[in-house]
This record gives C-alpha cells, structure tokens and sequence, in this order.
C-alpha cells in the first residue's frame, strides 16, 4: 500500500472524531496527516502520528434528528449545526461533485477567512488536497458552523502599514485579554476597534504582499498565534481558483491577520529576525518534521515549503528549520 493509500485511509478512519474537542480546541487530524504525506512520511511515521494524536480527540455524536436546510446562509455561526451542515454537504457533493460544490460555497465562506484563528479555511484547503470528498464536506460544515462576520469595518487605502500597526499595537500593548484562545482575543479585539469606531485599512496589497507581511511577522517573534497566518495565507492560495471576489476576500484576509497581530499584545515595530545560516535544506528538515507529534510544527514546515516554491524567500527555509530544532 502506498503512503498515499495509507494517509486517505487514516483520514476516513479519522472522520469518527468530532472537528473540536476540550474547550474549542481544533482537531489538526486530517490537516497533518495530509502534511506529513506531502512530506513522504513512511507508513510507521503516519500511523504513529493518528495513534497518538486521536487520544485526545472526541467522538463525533450520532445524532438522527437532523434539521433540513435548503441554504447554507439559514444558520451561518451556529456550531450546533454542524451535523446539519455535514449532511448537507455530503448531498451536494454526491449530487454535484465536490468541485461544483466548491466553486457555489468558497466564494460566500471566504468571507470569513479567520474562522476559527484560520483552522476552518486551512482544513477546507487541505481537505481539497486530500481529494477526499467526506473530508471537503467535514471541512465546509466546520467552516459554516464556526463563520464569523467581524464588525471593524475594512476600507482600501494606500498606506504603510508600519504605520497602522505602530498605531494598533501601542493601544494591545501588554494589553490583559479575557480568558480564552485565539479566536476569542481576536473577537476581543475586533469588539474594541468596532466600539472605538476605528477602521482597518487595507493597503490594496497583493496576495504576494500579504504572506510577505504574514511570513515576516512570525519570523521576527516566532509567536504561536502569527503561525497561523502563515499557514492561512497557504491555505488562501490554494483555494483562490474557487474566489470570485479576489479584492474582497484579500480584504477579509488582511482584517484577519491584522487582528490576529493585535491579539498578540506584541507591540510594533518589530526587531529584524536574527538567524544564522542553517546550512540545511528541505530533506533534512522534513526528516525532522515528520518525527513531531506537534501538528502546528508539521503543519508550518509544509506550509513553508509550498509558499518557499511559490515565493522563493528563503526565510521559509529558516522558519521551517527553526520550528524543527
């Protein structure tokens, strides 16, 4: 059986755990299972991983009252849908095909890009890769279950976003959040911009630009929440064939990063990263990756490799080989 094979299998035999578990934690599951395939992990490798990884996962409940929808709008946000949204999905692929499906949905889900600190976008475009059809409509109904619509309001303007950033972060700075994840300071901080009447501006910025700001963020503090927004802008890349409103959802994305920065309470401008040449190259790296039960680590050293082959910035390279020392 090929590593191929064997990933697609783990991931249907993974699609027993529920998309969350504990206190809103996101199942990485099928997201690392397809990285580290990428990243030709051997058979052993990827059993270990499922092995390990799935004790902290929760079963997926059996529930056999579902309510009927007809648009995916009726209920967007309400995670007790969920099930709802999956049998919903899983007809549409089975009527249409999933590439169908994608196109009528990503447009409409792709305004909320930060779902669920990014997870349900980067699902969604993993879940593509796989090919797997029950594994896209997982991703789709988690994305439309967790769909969040911010209040700060976006507008277009040529700036440097040193600028707002600088101007942001002072008010963060050391700021002391309620309780709770990435999601909830992010909704914490969107909460407080909308109340102060501030806006985010979006400096009319490419997608290039975005992972460059994305990529250079993280670097210069290796920080678990700016992780995200290296993975996510990956993960917009792949799904752009399926974006009719590029602008808009380049917009959505920005306002994403940003508040994800701003959760932080780390203040801006930042110090240059400081790195040494690590003298490796990606086969070293992915040897180290794929021994990580860390699916964040997993998930940036593929994500790095792709966007490196995109982009060639080698400060891909460093990130990745960072995570993996």
């Amino acid at each position: 059986m090929t590593h191929d094979k064997i990933c697609r299998l783990l991931i249907k035999e993974g699609h027993r755990y529920n998309v969350s578990y504990g206190d809103n934690l996101t199942n990485h599951l099928p997201m690392a299972l397809v990285a580290l395939d990428k990243m030709e992990a051997d058979k052993k490798e990827l059993q270990n991983f499922y092995n390990d990884y799935t004790k902290k996962l929760e079963l997926l409940s059996k529930k056999s009252d579902f309510k009927k929808i007809i648009s995916i709008e009726e209920h967007l946000g309400d995670h007790s849908y969920f099930l709802t949204y999956l049998e919903f999905f899983r007809d549409e692929i089975l009527s249409k095909g999933y590439t169908q499906v994608l196109k009528e949905y990503i447009p409409l889900l792709i305004k909320s890009p930060s779902s669920c600190a990014f997870h349900c976008l980067i699902r969604t475009s993993y879940a593509v890769s796989s090919g797997i059809s029950h594994e896209i409509a997982m991703a789709l109904a988690y994305w439309s279950s967790e769909f969040i619509s911010f209040k700060t309001k976006v507008k277009s303007e040529k700036i440097e976003v040193a600028d707002e950033l600088i101007n942001f972060s002072l008010q963060f700075f050391n700021f002391n959040f309620a309780p709770g994840n990435i999601s909830t300071r992010m909704k914490e901080v969107d909460n407080l911009l909308f109340k102060s009447k501030n806006c985010i501006t979006f400096p009319e910025y490419s997608l290039a630009s975005i992972a460059e700001v994305a990529l250079n963020l993280y670097a210069k503090t290796e920080n678990f929440t700016l992780l995200h927004g290296v993975t996510a802008t990956h993960a917009f890349r792949t799904l752009l064939p399926y974006i009719d409103d590029k602008n808009l959802a380049l917009q959505n994305l920005w306002q994403g990063i940003v508040l994800a920065f701003l959760s932080t309470g780390i203040a801006y401008p930042l110090l240059p990263p400081v790195y040494e040449d690590p003298k490796t190259n990606w086969e070293k790296i992915f040897k180290e990756a794929v021994k990580s039960t860390d699916p964040h680590t997993i998930k940036l050293v593929y994500t790095s490799w792709e966007e490196w082959k995109e982009y060639a910035n080698d400060l891909y390279i460093q990130i990745a080989h960072n995570k993996t020392v």
